[in-house]
């Protein structure tokens, strides 16, 4: 049986790192990968209300943004 890839990913901070949560998971999918004290503020402001990505595409583009 296969099962289906989330069609919604939401970031959030999770112990002062980017978590992804995949769907309704409440199991980040990733985490780590970039601190929340290396970004902007803006943006860290964003991300602890939470920020959703419709697809793994804006996913992806969105973890790329933080990381660079």
């Amino acid at each position: 049986m296969q099962t289906e890839a989330p069609s919604r990913y939401l970031l959030r901070v999770e112990n002062g790192q980017l978590a992804v949560y995949a769907g309704g998971s409440g199991q980040p999918e990733l985490c780590g990968e970039v601190t929340l004290s290396a970004l902007p503020e803006e943006e860290q402001q964003h991300l602890l209300q939470g920020v959703w990505a419709e697809s793994r595409q804006e996913l992806e583009g969105l973890l790329q943004d933080y990381s660079s």
